[in-house]
């Protein structure tokens, strides 16, 4: 990508920021409420674990008063991420001792749950969902998350957690529409 574009899309985004940050802003001041801020960047786009989020408010709120969010330091904290689609931040230990984090923010949710149960459904579903109606079956996905291949295996309550959700009733088999539902929530 060029210089020229990146400035561009840079300018766009600042527009964005902007136009959404106007909706929540303070009568004649530059600054939104904190409590807005989930609000403000959900409206951009990014969909923030409440975590993600205290880690935006900690880069952009007011030093003086916490309660409240200049568009300066707004700007700044929400182009880094929209850029990198992550936040850096510091954090001091119980001990004292700083240590960086890193925590990727994902855009658009949706595609992302879509991909993962094209995925399964690749790996699973195929097999035994010869009319192609969309469906993984239970005991192959309790099988997957809960097997040795996995770096962090899931805990059988968790897996009989949500597959007793999602799981169509009567069969066992899940069906696409209600894991993406499920996994929306």
């Amino acid at each position: 990508m060029s210089q020229v574009e990146r400035a561009a899309i840079t300018q766009r985004r600042k527009m964005k920021i902007r136009e959404v940050f106007a909706l929540f802003q303070e009568r004649g001041k530059d600054v939104i409420d904190a409590r807005e801020l989930g609000i403000v960047v959900r409206e951009l786009g990014l969909n923030p674990s409440q975590k993600q989020l205290q880690m935006i408010q900690s880069l952009a709120e007011d030093s003086d008063n916490p309660s409240f969010i200049p568009y300066a330091k707004l700007e700044r904290a929400l182009l880094t991420v929209l850029e990198a689609k992550e936040i850096k931040s510091e954090e001091v230990t119980a001990e004292g001792a700083t240590v960086a984090r890193t925590s990727l923010i994902y855009a658009e949710p949706e595609a992302t749950i879509q991909e993962s149960f094209d995925v399964l459904w690749d790996a699973l579903g195929r097999k035994v969902d010869h009319d192609k109606q969309r469906y993984l079956d239970s005991d192959a996905l309790r099988e997957l998350l809960m097997g040795g291949d996995m770096i962090e295996a899931f805990s059988e309550d968790d897996v009989q957690h949500f597959l007793a959700a999602a799981q169509d009733v009567g069969t066992t088999t899940i069906n696409e529409d209600l894991f993406m539902m499920l996994c929306l929530e």
